[in-house]
């Protein structure tokens, strides 16, 4: 969990890449260097490399076309990346034992499970997401919060309907993988995002209809933000009912 605490570092990275690299070539090195960097500090890199893609396309400087081939180098330069840091450690001795990689869940390893799995139409729809991951993601946020901050993020036109996406799809096949409630939360940056512009939103459209320009803009945001704060972290004040709902979605309590 304090890894994936880290994610909005992650992200303003990639952001950060994107916003300053001074040429296509630069770019290219830069992002490959910053999700070499995020999977060895659990950050998620496979959320953070779509999302750069997404911001290198909206940018005019770069476009959908320079976008697809950058995230693509970047992508090989990565894996590159990876492949000699494992060979280092193989040859220095300090591979990892058998035994300490099936303590965890390896992507690579639960997705070659899932494919395998697959033998035509029916089986490959039975592993898609749905419902029902759609639901623990909710749970995961708070039904609320998570509609809220997807509405958000389509309100801020074309990327931040490609962002809101992202947000909303790319976790579900997380979660269809392995599912823990902070893997349901992957975008969850993104998700407190849009509901922060949801909640800005809300205050103007008010302030508009009011007729008073400043002061309710503010106080209805701030009176928005901290009802979903609440929602969600009432542990604070000592009531844990939200927390133990969301451990139950890994560890469901025993019924005695």
């Amino acid at each position: 969990l304090a890894n994936a605490a880290s994610m909005p570092i992650g992200l303003w990275a990639v952001a950060t890449v994107v916003d300053e690299a001074a040429s296509r070539r630069r770019l290219t090195v830069q992002l490959a260097a910053t999700l070499f960097y995020l999977s060895i500090t659990y950050q998620y890199q496979w959320f953070a490399a779509p999302a750069a893609g997404i911001l290198m396309a909206f940018k005019r400087s770069i476009g959908p076309r320079s976008a697809a081939l950058v995230l693509f180098l970047s992508l090989a330069l990565f894996a590159i990346a990876t492949a000699g840091l494992r060979g280092a450690l193989v040859f220095s001795g300090l591979a990892p034992a058998p035994d300490r990689l099936a303590a965890v869940n390896e992507p690579s390893t639960l997705i070659k499970e899932t494919v395998s799995h697959i033998h035509d139409t029916q089986s490959l729809l039975a592993e898609l997401p749905g419902q029902a991951q759609i639901r623990e993601t909710a749970a995961a946020y708070h039904p609320l919060v998570y509609a809220l901050g997807l509405a958000g993020l389509l309100l801020r036109g074309a990327r931040g309907v490609s962002l809101g996406a992202l947000a909303f799809v790319l976790p579900l096949f997380f979660v269809r993988l392995y599912p823990p409630p902070w893997v349901a939360m992957t975008a969850y940056p993104l998700v407190y995002l849009g509901a922060a512009h949801a909640c800005d939103s809300l205050g103007r459209t008010l302030a508009v209809v009011s007729g008073r320009r400043r002061w309710p803009t503010v106080a209805v945001a701030l009176l928005a933000g901290a009802v979903l704060f609440a929602l969600s972290n009432g542990d604070l004040w000592g009531d844990p009912g939200f927390l133990l709902r969301w451990w139950d979605l890994y560890s469901p309590r025993p019924i005695y």
